[in-house]
């Protein structure tokens, strides 16, 4: 469908010829699998037809103009096709509408979309904005791949760009969806959930699983929610939700400002702009599991929250809400922070936006980081809350500055803390007990069971091993076979932190070290903890139940 002016679909575009209403959607899924000689028919929809072109699905240059060689499709319409390839392209804006929330006779009937297919692929090309008031563009299997000259613009908590992924085996999660790559020359902006975008299930075996929700309360913003790799690049600023939800890796470049919630469940983060990593008003959400996230800017890291969406998150409980420990983190993942010109300031959950579904939990939690740490800024590193890193027996933490580091003097006249955890990974990682203690850390803590094989203790947090036999008593280290220290140095100060660290640490000031409360840990003969100043070493005044 072409046409030289606008192209506006007001009714269902539809093709659909091997699903069975009847059947269970994962027959359905079958028969796509097995029956790919019944493909059903591409679309090609063009507004601004460049009818000079050999390509037929040119368009004329954007003009610049609105309303005019646009392409719409109107709410509650729908464009489908099974198994066919979508191109769409206008020369200035196009606009998809919000859809209906379901639909009979189509795989996957309780996803809203607006223009959708399940195994084929979709290829847009926007001359000018990209409006996604309540609209979705949504492929199962296919990848989506899409070029828009001006903004990207979603409803503030509705519009998605999204593959969804079929049914795994086990019919409970889903794998196989396709990967997006996104190419925005203007800004991309809203598209947040109002309410938790994933849930946790229990199998028959009680073993729990993690998956992407697929229904109304599906991911908005960008999202590969059932595999696939998400890829977005912008010539402005990014405020939007993205995550890959399943295996794939996450990659955002923005020009400007990068801000919002991303996810990262299984693969590799790499969030990079140009301006500022959030704004103290608007600080980003990072949720992982197995992953490795990295984050860089030009300007300044404002961080709201590094969480873990098992533990956090209302959708992903288990039955017996905070009763429970789903930990999803796996013993590699990890976070590094950069400024290159600016400073890095952690906000903690307190000053965090764009996160409804958060609940009013032990502030531990949501401050519970993968096991490795890394920030660096040419200026400050500003500690506004305390951080808790997972245990793990390769697990590290740097903070290197350019400037000062500093934490926060609370009102009750408590510092922030920095700790980390050391407690048995077999015990953390397959569901452990946590508290916190009376200085408001979180530890880690053992009832007496035969299958641990004896008690624990705990000294400033740390595990001490030993059975009932003395003879058999043990300190076991979780670091005892790592060699690298926890670096923190800084051109200016350091301190009003409290340092629970349990293994050698080498500290560095170019001018003062003040106000440090620090529990370390030398494991071997050899080891060293050094507190090192330009000037002077000081201690004004402990903190508060130290």
């Amino acid at each position: 469908m072409r046409a030289g002016g606008n192209l506006a679909i007001s009714n269902d575009l539809l093709d659909h010829p091997i699903n069975d209403p009847g059947k269970d959607p994962s027959y359905n899924t079958y028969l796509v699998r097995k029956s790919p000689e019944v493909d059903s028919w591409s679309f090609n929809l063009a507004a601004g037809t460049d009818t000079s072109s050999a390509d037929f699905m040119a368009v004329k240059p954007a003009d610049g103009t609105t309303n005019t060689k646009a392409l719409t499709v109107a709410s509650g319409k729908l464009v489908y096709t099974e198994s066919g390839t979508i191109r769409f392209a206008s020369t200035n804006e196009t606009t998809l509408n919000r859809g209906l929330s379901s639909r009979t006779g189509i795989i996957q009937d309780n996803l809203l979309a607006s223009m959708a297919t399940y195994d084929g692929d979709i290829r847009g090309a926007v001359g000018g904005k990209l409006n996604l008031p309540g609209g979705v563009i949504q492929s199962a299997t296919g990848d989506i791949d899409i070029k828009v000259g001006g903004d990207l613009v979603f409803q503030a908590t509705d519009g998605a760009i999204r593959t969804t992924g079929q049914y795994a085996s086990n019919g409970v999660t889903y794998e196989g969806g396709g990967d997006i790559r996104v190419e925005v020359k203007g800004d991309v902006s809203g598209g947040f959930n109002s309410s938790s975008r994933y849930q946790s299930v229990v199998l028959s075996d009680g073993s729990a699983l993690w998956t992407a929700k697929h229904d109304d309360n599906a991911a908005r913003g960008l999202a590969t929610m059932g595999g696939g790799s998400l890829s977005i690049f912008t010539g402005g600023q990014f405020q939007s939700q993205a995550g890959a939800m399943g295996q794939g890796d996450l990659t955002i470049r923005a020009n400007g400002d990068l801000m919002g919630v991303f996810l990262v469940s299984d693969g590799t983060g790499e969030l990079t702009a140009l301006g500022n990593f959030g704004l103290v008003s608007s600080t980003p959400v990072i949720e992982l599991m197995d992953a490795v996230v990295s984050v860089a800017s030009q300007g300044d890291v404002n961080l709201g929250m590094v969480l873990n969406p098992t533990l956090t998150n209302t959708g992903a409980l288990l039955t017996g809400g905070f009763t429970t420990w789903f930990m999803t983190y796996s013993r590699d993942a990890a976070v590094s922070l950069t400024s290159l010109r600016g400073d890095v300031t952690f906000f903690g959950n307190q000053y965090s936006s764009r996160y409804p579904v958060l609940t009013s939990i032990a502030a531990a939690r949501q401050n519970l980081f993968p096991q490795s740490l890394d920030i660096i800024a040419s200026r400050d590193i500003n500690l506004k809350s305390s951080i808790t890193l997972a245990p793990s027996s390769h697990g590290n933490l740097r903070l290197l500055a350019g400037g000062n580091i500093e934490g926060s003097v609370r009102a009750d006249k408590s510092w922030t803390f920095i700790s980390m955890l050391d407690s048995r990974e077999e015990d953390f990682y397959t569901g452990p007990w946590l508290r916190l203690d009376d200085k408001g850390k979180l530890v880690s803590y053992t009832p007496a069971s035969p299958a641990l094989g004896g008690s624990a203790r705990y000294v400033h947090g740390y595990r001490l091993v030993y059975d009932a036999d003395a003879s058999r008593n043990l300190y076991v280290p979780l670091h005892y076979g790592d060699e690298e220290p926890v670096v923190i140095s800084a051109g200016g100060n350091i301190g009003n932190v409290q340092l629970y660290l349990p293994k050698k640490t080498e500290m560095t000031a170019g001018n003062d070290i003040h106000d440090i409360f620090l529990v370390g840990q030398n494991l071997k003969g050899d080891d060293m903890t050094i507190l090192r100043a330009g000037h002077d070493i000081t201690l004004t005044l402990p903190p508060r139940g130290s």
